[in-house]
């Protein structure tokens, strides 16, 4: 809230000392606009990223968070056509390699984990 009160006076300040034309200055350009949509999905990640961390151990979500890699990558190469050398193609395919190994091991455990006959240890009174 601070944050909105504090741009809020920069806006007026700039209002008043410079009229209409200064407030051309503060207000977002269409590059900014553009970006508007990244920005919210970026800070929604940032927030869900931090909720995850309390629900799963940290090298899974330390593995997990390397798959925003590859996202960015396949992302950046739709969207904005950049192109990737030979090396960083590689990478991308160890790191995603690795994701998926990650995945299947886990996937395993659990499903042993599930097999497994639940054994009452609390103690026999009697």
């Amino acid at each position: 809230f601070k944050q909105m009160v504090t741009c809020a006076f920069g806006i007026l300040v700039v209002a008043f000392q410079r009229g209409p034309e200064g407030l051309g200055d503060v207000s977002p350009s269409i590059v900014t606009l553009r970006l508007a949509p990244m920005m919210t999905c970026y800070s929604m990640a940032n927030g869900l990223a931090l909720l995850a961390l309390f629900q799963v151990d940290g090298g899974t979500f330390k593995l997990v968070s390397q798959f925003g890699l590859i996202s960015t990558a396949v992302l950046s190469r739709i969207l904005l056509k950049r192109l990737y050398s030979l090396q960083q193609v590689q990478a991308l395919a160890i790191t995603l390699m690795a994701l998926l190994t990650f995945s299947l091991l886990r996937c395993s455990e659990d499903a042993a984990e599930a097999k497994q006959p639940i054994v009452d240890a609390s103690p026999q009174l009697g």
